[in-house]
């Protein structure tokens, strides 16, 4: 367990999430941005995890590790869980057992993401806590609503993400509209040394995201030959940063002849930006990169995953109907064609010393103000 938290009854009240990672990001990024402000609301918070996370760590959450097994989320056939040594019927009575010791002295409200961990829903259950879902279009689930009724019966509230407008009731079950949720920064401070800073610069990021996907090594390098065979042509000086994910376990390769200046990192503290000072970040179509480059107005040229759950193609189309976002679509992620998009998207850079995006509403704020009115 890393971070503390209070297990005194006079101090009980808690919002309670699995983060569900094992080879992303997505779920424990969004679930911090809002249990960030659940913490500004003067609430409790606590994760459950699968592995210890370091993201976690960083927003000093305290996060508690169950071990997994193959029936460890609700209503996931294709979930097969990952070996961990240990006994499938022990892996399954531990968790439950560990979740249950865990919030043995707390009041919980269950804050579950996409996914439905099943000793959390199961505790929560025993105890009569409210639960929630916080939903983002899966491609295996046409109603999501349905999808509740028949696998999670308890789950009395559905936050249904990027439908802000949504208000429906259905039997026990509410449905609440919000915004996207974008998980906030720890500081704004730039990835970029000095020298990268002149007027003549560019200054291009690639990010796998967690970087644990099995197409994780070919997007990385196939966009960084793209950029090898962009620098030669190139008139000014290039700063590249290769951000692998903490999850990455293949191998790239920088090629000989690139006119650019190369770093490569598995992770960046989050009081570092991706963003600030950025020219041209490429990146997968994956959620939470996707909204924080549009929130940011970063040029991007996005090159989308293929995911069980996570429909990143649909997505990355969707930013065509921002006409100010300068963007490009790789949708094969070959090397020429994400080449075409870096050259599309430098054509129309913004003057260097642009601002970025302003702050759009976040989905975050929304999801903690309704969970504070469930206590």
């Amino acid at each position: 367990m890393s971070a503390t938290w209070c297990t005194d009854s006079s101090m009980n009240k808690v919002v309670t999430s699995f983060a569900w990672n094992h080879e992303g990001l997505g779920h424990v990024s969004r679930l911090i941005g809002i249990h960030t402000v659940i913490r500004q609301r003067g609430l409790e918070s606590l994760f459950f995890v699968e592995h210890h996370q370091q993201l976690i760590d960083d927003y000093q959450l305290p996060q508690v590790v169950v071990p997994s097994h193959p029936h460890s989320l609700v209503a996931e056939d294709w979930w097969i869980g990952k070996s961990n040594g240990m006994d499938y019927p022990r892996a399954r009575n531990l968790s439950a057992s560990i979740v249950r010791d865990a919030t043995r002295h707390m009041d919980c409200v269950i804050v579950h993401d996409v996914v439905v961990h099943r000793s959390l829903y199961d505790e929560a259950v025993a105890k009569g806590w409210s639960q929630s879902l916080v939903y983002r279009d899966r491609k295996d689930v046409d109603d999501p609503v349905a999808w509740i009724q028949i696998n999670a019966p308890e789950i009395n509230v559905l936050y249904w993400l990027g439908k802000p407008h949504i208000r429906q009731q259905f039997n026990d079950l509410q449905v609440v509209g919000v915004h996207d949720v974008v998980r906030p920064l720890l500081g704004e401070n730039s990835i970029w040394s000095p020298e990268a800073m002149g007027p003549d610069c560019l200054r291009v990021v690639i990010t796998a995201g967690g970087g644990g996907h099995p197409d994780a090594q070919q997007f990385l390098q196939n966009s960084i030959d793209a950029i090898a065979g962009f620098s030669e042509k190139c008139s000014k000086a290039m700063f590249l940063v290769v951000v692998t994910g903490p999850y990455f376990r293949g191998v790239i390769r920088i090629p000989k002849r690139f006119n650019a200046t190369a770093t490569v990192t598995p992770y960046l503290n989050p009081t570092l930006s991706q963003y600030i000072d950025t020219s041209l970040l490429i990146s997968q179509g994956g959620y939470n990169t996707f909204n924080e480059a549009r929130q940011y107005n970063q040029p991007v040229v996005i090159v989308p995953g293929n995911r069980m759950l996570d429909d990143q193609v649909a997505r990355g189309m969707s930013a065509a109907k921002n006409s100010s976002w300068i963007h490009s679509i790789a949708a094969s992620g070959t090397v020429l064609e994400i080449n075409n998009s870096i050259e599309s998207v430098t054509g129309h850079l913004p003057p260097s010393d642009s601002c970025p995006g302003g702050q759009s509403p976040n989905g975050a704020d929304e999801i903690a103000e309704h969970i504070s009115g469930l206590f």
